[in-house]
């Protein structure tokens, strides 16, 4: 399919969101295959799968937990002031305290060989680098999955924060833009639509 100038924004959304799901079978799919690897491993070894996310990433952790067709063994990191749902301010002032990771680290034991899957768009919140690290420090292997434009982009919240990537032992690209706004609307100040 072909963007045209007249093309609604909701059309271009489609569009786009298509193209990134394109792109993880073209570009992606190694990073995913080594990912689905490192699982498979730690399954297979009785491990278990670990998932964290903050803000709206922490839907990844749901996603994957007590599904019908799921993975048994996937353990999500659910700490409650950190969904938007208990207050989106203080969530996003909990996932930049530094410390946070460590502590919930020791609510939620893992083993060394169990596999942590850590979603961060922006790939620099310091609660998710933080845990990443910590459960590197412990022989967990740590799968990320961020937007590496906006984790190296300029606009970067913490410069001094190890990125996700720099910890992680699979990086897979969710080809997000800066901002995470897909669509520029004629009209509006702002792009719209993540």
């Amino acid at each position: 399919y072909r963007v045209t100038a007249d093309a609604s924004p909701g059309m271009r959304y489609l569009l786009e969101a298509g193209r990134l799901v394109d792109r993880l079978l073209v570009d992606e799919w190694p990073r995913i295959r080594a990912g689905a690897e490192l699982m498979a491993e730690t399954l297979a070894r009785g491990g278990v799968i670990h998932a964290f996310g903050t803000g709206h990433s922490h839907m990844l952790a749901e996603e994957l937990f007590y599904r019908a067709g799921g993975l048994v063994r996937v353990e999500p990191i659910l700490f409650e002031g950190l969904v938007l749902h208990a207050g989106a301010r203080l969530s996003t002032a909990l996932e930049r305290l530094p410390g946070l990771g460590e502590a919930i680290l020791d609510e939620h034991p893992m083993t060394a060989g169990d596999v942590l899957v850590v979603a961060s768009n922006s790939g620099g919140n310091v609660v998710g680098s933080d845990l990443a690290q910590r459960a590197r420090g412990r022989g967990v292997r740590v799968i990320a999955i961020e937007s590496v434009a906006h984790a190296t982009s300029k606009t970067r919240r913490h410069k001094d924060v190890p990125l996700l990537d720099a910890i992680a032992d699979v990086v897979v690209d969710n080809g997000g833009c800066v901002g995470d706004a897909a669509v520029a609307i004629d009209g509006f100040a702002t792009r719209v639509a993540p």
